[in-house]
């Protein structure tokens, strides 16, 4: 068991949390605004992945998959997150990162890192939700609105991409919805086991 200066150690990287997905959504917006082709109509954010601004929205995935990763062992080293949760939190935001290593040309490894971490992500946060025993305070509730509503929102992405339907919106819209559903959730947790001491 740790020590309660060890555990606090850890602690203090919690912040990365807060630093990854706000850097990460501010270089996908960069992106986006040298983008002028770009359309929430018609593009999925993975255009951006492969076009002379392309480094902006690779680099964000990767750079926010490292921060992840040290968010992760922080949450699981102060007892917050159990073992096999932050297990399937690390895998699906290492696999955010390889979306950006593994780019639009890369057909099939880029939609299977994907379908990862849009999908195993917000199941991943319901799990955790679902088994902390620590964190008085720690709002669930919220947990459960940005995992749900993030995986229904990109399942819905999901079938007009297969055209089941279509509501006119490209599949980038249905993405950001979740990936800033998403980032909420790890600013959130990040900063509430930052200034918790249960």
């Amino acid at each position: 068991m740790e020590s309660n200066s060890t555990v606090n150690e850890y602690r203090k990287f919690l912040i990365f949390g807060v630093i990854g997905p706000i850097a990460s959504l501010a270089l996908i917006f960069a992106d986006i605004g040298l983008s002028p082709w770009y359309s929430w109509y018609s593009n999925a954010l993975s255009d951006l992945g492969v076009h002379p601004y392309s480094y902006l929205f690779n680099g964000g995935l990767i750079f926010e998959a490292i921060m992840n990763l040290i968010f992760v062992v922080a949450l699981y080293r102060i007892g917050a997150a159990k073992k096999h949760v932050a297990v399937l939190l690390a895998i699906s935001g290492i696999s955010l990162g390889l979306v950006g290593v593994f780019n639009e040309t890369h057909h099939l490894e880029h939609l299977l890192f994907a379908l990862i971490y849009f999908i195993l992500f917000p199941l991943s946060i319901i799990l955790f939700a679902s088994s902390i025993t620590s964190g008085k305070g720690y709002s669930r509730s919220l947990s459960f609105f940005c995992a749900v509503v993030g995986l229904l929102t990109i399942l819905v992405g999901i079938l007009q991409d297969f055209n089941v339907f279509n509501t006119g919106l490209g599949l980038g819209v249905y993405e950001m919805i979740e990936a800033v559903l998403l980032s909420l959730w790890v600013v959130y947790t990040s900063l509430y086991y930052l200034g918790s001491r249960s």
